[in-house]
């Protein structure tokens, strides 16, 4: 089950939960489980945005009467669930990475306990799911982390495109959420890299016009990259 962190929503497989749940005998007559129940709004856990079908999964929201319970539940579940990573896993991945990002540990660990203390308290069912899958992606690190010449690290797996451009695969800081993010780097400075597009272009524009021994004028957009203030 996947989740819509922008609408809400989870991709939902309403076939195989209506196998799992079975049928029920209602005033004589047998009946999916599920959909019994989803026909009152008392009794309703999800309420089905858009119905699936052969190649596309149904789209569900959290009913508004459970949604805090369910969160509760899912959040019990993951954490029952987590099992630190296994010394060969980590040293597979040990041995194919290329990169390794210095993790501050102390800040990872008190991020998965305030974020467990915090998704009990909050009654919004969007921001703790938010908060659920920040720790559970805090926790897949976690798992990951080596020492490394007396630091702790987690190794990473960069491939570069034609671009020039890293890009992490599996799990990596660069696809996570700024929160998990901040929390596993811990105290560190911060770029904000504005006008980087312009700034590059600008270079290479130069470079290849260099290289072919003309001149091209880029006084305006230079000023324009240097002087920008919002």
């Amino acid at each position: 089950m996947e989740y819509d962190d922008i609408d809400g929503e989870f991709q939902f497989r309403l076939k195989k939960v209506q196998q799992s749940l079975k049928q029920i005998k209602v005033n004589g007559k047998r009946t999916w489980m599920f959909t019994y129940f989803s026909n009152y709004e008392a009794l309703r856990l999800v309420t089905t945005v858009m119905k699936g079908h052969t190649r596309r999964y149904s789209k569900v929201i959290l009913s508004d009467r459970y949604a805090n319970m369910i969160i509760d539940e899912l959040s019990d579940y993951l954490s029952n669930l987590y099992k630190p990573m296994t010394p060969a896993s980590i040293k597979s991945n040990f041995a194919n990475a290329n990169i390794f990002i210095p993790i501050d540990v102390d800040s990872l660990n008190a991020f998965i306990a305030k974020s467990g203390d915090t998704a009990k308290q909050v009654t919004d069912g969007r921001y703790k799911q938010m908060i659920v899958e920040n720790k559970k992606a805090a926790l897949d690190i976690l798992g990951l982390v080596v020492e490394r010449d007396g630091q702790h690290c987690l190794p990473e797996v960069h491939e570069e495109t034609d671009c020039g451009r890293s890009y992490g695969k599996g799990i990596s800081l660069q696809t996570q959420r700024k929160e998990v993010r901040n929390a596993a780097l811990g105290v560190c400075h911060q770029y904000d890299f504005q006008a980087h597009s312009f700034a590059v272009m600008t270079s290479l524009a130069k470079a290849i016009a260099e290289a072919n021994g003309q001149h091209i004028y880029t006084a305006s957009l230079e000023s324009y990259i240097n002087n920008r203030t919002a």
